[in-house]
């Protein structure tokens, strides 16, 4: 029990996902970033940067939003999926199909 497996990163990249479901921008926020440093998976940490990108546009904060999208880009280049949204969120800031309250 004493020896790690698997990604801590993607451990942390779903809480992060359930924070968002659960509308916490906040904790979802830390959490991808924590994935961020903690993942060696190019998917989880593409991704990662992506959902900070969007959380980042919720915030109308679009500097930091537009340097996720592109560190997504940078790690995610060979993902289609992260390709499409990074590019999409380059493009026009995110807005959640339904306002948070």
């Amino acid at each position: 029990l004493d020896r790690k497996i698997g990604d801590e990163g993607r451990a942390l990249f779903i809480l992060a996902q359930v924070a968002v479901a659960n509308k916490n921008r906040d904790g979802a926020a830390e959490n991808f970033q924590k994935a961020i440093q903690a993942t060696r998976d190019p998917k989880v940490l593409a991704w990662s940067h992506v959902y900070l990108g969007r959380i980042m546009d919720m915030k109308e904060q679009r500097d930091a939003a537009l340097n996720e999208y592109r560190a997504a880009l940078t790690v995610g280049a060979d993902l289609p999926e992260v390709k499409a949204a990074a590019e999409r969120g380059l493009q026009q800031a995110y807005e959640p199909s339904v306002k948070p309250q």
